[in-house]
């Protein structure tokens, strides 16, 4: 979280820590935690948490995913991504596996028609 605060004060600093936050991320096993961390950065800086999502190793994180059990936690995850970088987000979720995806994404709608929903 000090990376965010790094962030708000100077988003050039920010970005020279990416890559040891990047290999951070690859190495923690708990999707919630990097959804926050991720979080946390994009509010920040959404220009660091963009390129902090373009260095993460999907393959490593389509792993992590797909052998989370909590779809909730998966959803909240994947929106973070992709509130940083869509284009990460369609690449993570393409890469998991077939009933999960169907599952995440129906989950996904589920919250698209409670958000517009008067």
């Amino acid at each position: 979280m000090c990376v965010s605060g790094i962030a708000l004060a100077s988003e050039e600093a920010a970005m020279k820590l990416v890559d040891s936050v990047s290999a951070k991320i690859d190495t923690e096993d708990d999707i919630g935690r990097v959804g926050s961390c991720l979080s946390v950065i994009a509010h920040a800086s959404k220009e660091v948490a963009l390129v902090l999502a373009n260095n993460i190793d999907i393959n490593v994180l389509s792993s992590k995913i797909n052998k989370e059990e909590d779809i909730n936690k998966i959803g909240r995850f994947v929106s973070v991504i992709k509130w940083a970088s869509e284009e990460v987000a369609n690449e993570i979720i393409t890469r998991l596996n077939p009933k999960l995806r169907e599952e995440l994404q129906k989950k996904m709608s589920d919250l698209k028609i409670q958000a517009s929903a008067p």
